[in-house]
């Protein structure tokens, strides 16, 4: 809208600027869970990275976070699934929308790559026991990012998981207690308590699990101690 862009041709060649390199670049200082941010033209031709500049020649088509974004049935914002860098680069996940002029025709797209380790880094912190995780999934069951150890189980749909069926049954928000291995934390206890809730305003969800370490070694202090109590009252 500033630049008073009205066609494609306007769009590639102003977003192709060095500006605009700079500009990103400054907009993502003190953000540190983006670690990528791209602007693209209609045919998915790369404009502009944050990879570096000059902007490599690269087409991104073929990518979900340009193609969604690009479908006219698809909400304003895409949310991708996580996917590795190029040679072995981090886990990012990424968020697209497309770009329109006022005339209604598409210009390009935009997105944001999320770094997936950073989230897992700060779930980490939060779950403060290790057998208990967080994970952040798309709604349909996909994962972003986690806290588990395993990163290779990212950009992976788990419709059959608890949690994904605990939102699709209306039971998000509510506490659930489950038994049983879970193969994918060697760490789990053999009980535990899932919560899933949605993310307010996105296509997501969180689920947050919590280990027996959490819930019964307090309980079995307070027993301790009420049985304490107990045997000196009747002595």
């Amino acid at each position: 809208g500033d630049e008073g862009i009205q066609t494609t041709e306007q769009f590639n060649k102003v977003m192709g600027e060095r500006r605009f390199f700079d500009a990103m670049r400054d907009r993502v200082v003190g953000v540190p869970q983006i670690g990528m941010a791209v602007i693209a033209a209609a045919n998915g031709d790369l404009l502009n990275s944050l990879s570096g500049w000059p902007t490599i020649a690269a087409n991104i088509a073929g990518r979900e976070a340009f193609h969604r974004a690009m479908d006219p049935a698809s909400p304003r914002l895409i949310l991708a699934a996580s996917v590795r860098g190029l040679n072995d680069g981090p886990w990012r996940f990424f968020m697209s929308r497309r770009l329109t002029a006022r005339s209604g025709e598409v210009l390009g797209m935009i997105g944001v790559g999320l770094d997936a380790e950073y989230f897992a880094t700060f779930f980490r912190r939060l779950s403060g026991a290790p057998d208990g995780w967080l994970s952040l999934f798309r709604s349909d069951g996909m994962l972003l990012a986690t806290s588990l150890p395993d990163q290779t189980l990212l950009g992976k749909r788990y419709a059959d998981s608890l949690p994904h069926r605990m939102m699709a049954t209306g039971q998000a928000g509510k506490a659930v207690l489950t038994g049983g291995a879970f193969r994918y934390n060697p760490a789990s206890s053999p009980t535990r308590i899932v919560v899933a809730t949605a993310v307010d305003g996105f296509p997501a969800y969180v689920a947050v699990v919590t280990g027996e370490s959490a819930f019964l070694a307090p309980w079995r202090n307070r027993n301790y101690l009420i049985v304490g109590i107990a045997a000196l009252l009747t002595l």
